[in-house]
């Protein structure tokens, strides 16, 4: 089974813990970097009473950035009740790590009912047949993320496999991110700049015209290729972006500076500005036309049979020529 991978912002929002083990605390712990809300139910109360929350757990709650409830589950008001005023206090995303025994499987199915119904995110840990999205083992630097899922067939090779491709990776490509994003901004903040200019000069024309002459002589003027207006640039400054991120090496983008990448785009657009508009002498057009006149000529070997039939010519032409020039004039 194919699952569709998407990159979620979460930002705000209330997730929603059932139960606690112990991987919660990393759950909850990637909720928080996400900028989520963590809500923590404590559904089997018997044994919060005598075993108190991880000093990790606690310290989370005395930051307030963690909310405990030590209580029973309600199923029928707590999803409906804890969320944001913006979704009608819906809880955004549920997670439920419950045991793994047959006393659990009716509320797990319960749960998963109630949440498929109102179109809410739900993952139980242990039942991925009852989970309608799965958490992907992730690894982060700066603004670089990826994640690798075996669609539940084992988080520790997940893991592996994980750890693997980062053995891989450039140590700084968390600066290529940061460089080839500024790099994108830049390109864009000049843009529209350059947009904006040239849509205030458009309009001061447009308004100093004459109502007969809106349509002036330029209306229809040819547009080099290498002439093109900001406008007619833009789809091609993002489209060198994407040349120079997709065949780079990922060393070569590690250590080029935005300022670098920049230069280099617009010396390459002046060098072929520069070679469309350079005038050609009229001393290189006879050149280049002598070259394409003088082809080479293959010298073949006199066959004698030619050679004395054109002897025979030369020697009739000769003596027709010295007959007419000594045969007197009738006139």
């Amino acid at each position: 089974m194919v699952n569709l991978l998407a990159s979620l912002n979460t930002s705000d929002e209330i997730h929603l813990l059932i139960g606690y083990s112990n991987g919660t605390y990393n759950r909850i712990r990637s909720i928080i970097d996400s900028n989520a809300k963590p809500i923590l139910i404590t559904h089997n109360t018997s044994d919060t009473k005598h075993k108190p929350f991880p000093t990790n757990l606690q310290r989370l709650v005395d930051s307030k950035e963690l909310i405990i409830l030590n209580r029973p589950f309600n199923i029928q008001s707590d999803l409906f009740t804890l969320g944001r005023s913006q979704v009608n206090r819906v809880v955004d995303r549920v997670f439920v790590n419950l045991l793994q025994a047959s006393s659990t499987l009716p509320l797990k199915k319960q749960i998963f009912q109630i949440c498929q119904a109102n179109r809410i995110p739900l993952n139980i840990t242990t039942s991925p047949e009852l989970s309608t999205f799965t958490i992907l083992s992730t690894h982060t630097d700066g603004d670089f993320q990826f994640g690798v899922t075996t669609n539940g067939k084992g988080c520790k090779l997940a893991n592996r496999v994980k750890r693997d491709i980062v053995s891989k990776l450039p140590r700084n490509i968390a600066s290529i991110c940061t460089h080839i994003g500024e790099l994108r901004q830049r390109i864009q903040q000049e843009d529209q700049a350059m947009l904006e200019s040239q849509y205030e000069e458009e309009l001061d024309n447009y308004y100093g015209e004459d109502e007969d002459s809106v349509q002036s002589a330029e209306f229809n003027k040819f547009v080099n290729e290498y002439d093109q207006s900001a406008s007619q640039r833009k789809e091609q400054r993002a489209r060198w972006l994407n040349q120079v991120v997709e065949y780079y090496p990922l060393e070569a983008l590690a250590k080029l500076r935005v300022e670098d990448l920049t230069s280099e785009y617009y010396s390459s657009s002046s060098m072929k500005k520069s070679s469309a508009h350079e005038p050609v002498s009229s001393g290189n057009i006879e050149d280049s036309q002598t070259k394409e006149t003088e082809l080479p000529v293959k010298k073949s070997k006199p066959n004698p049979s030619d050679q004395e039939s054109q002897d025979k010519n030369q020697e009739t032409v000769a003596t027709s020529t010295s007959s007419i020039l000594t045969e007197p004039s009738t006139s």
